[in-house]
């Protein structure tokens, strides 16, 4: 039987009633969609019409996601390992979505059918397995997500305390002494608010930057 997954607390994406959309003043040149934008839509875009995650939705919007991590973390090496780790926990996803059964097969029978087809046991030990990409994937999500609400509520902290914060409460316990103490480190170093927001494509006002933060932490 399928094994039982937590449901995710989002909305569905039929719910979502806020889209930031952030226009160059210049009306005459083309406008690109900013990172805030692309990412925001990714996200949304990731539930079915019955409320299902799609896997090549959620693949995408994860893709979209990693983008967030060199706008958030000022040091390369970090923010480049961190993308890396979730690209790669994609690739693993898109691979077995590839192979099972299905065109429109959404995570949770995917993952389902890689569990019956291969057995936990077997699973457990290849770290290739899109189950267990799923689980990385899920996790460098959260992360996000949960730093992005870090950054608009405790406003009266740093973002690179925030983000060390958000690290030991979401990914510290699956990583070993020498890998947490680097990370930390590295967390210490982020970019300004401001920073953040211009590199996503937000308002400099921060109360509107803050809500369109808000709506894309709810989105992922």
């Amino acid at each position: 039987s399928a094994p039982a997954f937590p449901a995710r607390n989002v909305p569905s994406r039929r719910s979502a009633s806020l889209f930031f959309v952030f226009k160059k003043t210049n009306a005459s040149a083309p406008t690109e969609m900013s990172l805030y934008d692309s990412i925001l839509a990714k996200c949304e875009a990731t539930f079915t019409d019955d409320d299902q995650l799609s896997t090549d939705a959620y693949c995408s919007a994860c893709d979209a996601v990693s983008e967030i991590y060199s706008a958030m973390f000022s040091i390369a090496t970090v923010s480049n390992q961190l993308k890396s780790d979730l690209t790669n926990s994609v690739s693993s996803v898109r691979t077995a979505f590839l192979a099972s059964p299905g065109e429109q097969m959404n995570c949770r029978d995917m993952i389902a059918y890689e569990v019956a087809k291969d057995g936990l046991e077997k699973i457990r030990v290849n770290k290739k397995a899109g189950t267990i990409g799923w689980v990385w994937s899920k996790r460098a999500v959260e992360f996000i997500s949960v730093f992005i609400r870090g950054i608009v509520t405790e406003t009266a902290k740093s973002t690179g305390t925030v983000a060390k914060e958000t690290y030991e409460q979401v990914l510290r316990q699956y990583h070993g002494y020498i890998v947490a103490n680097v990370v930390r480190v590295a967390m210490t170093a982020g970019p300004s608010r401001d920073k953040i927001y211009d590199r996503m494509g937000l308002p400099s006002d921060h109360e509107e930057a803050e809500k369109a933060l808000t709506q894309l932490a709810l989105a992922m």
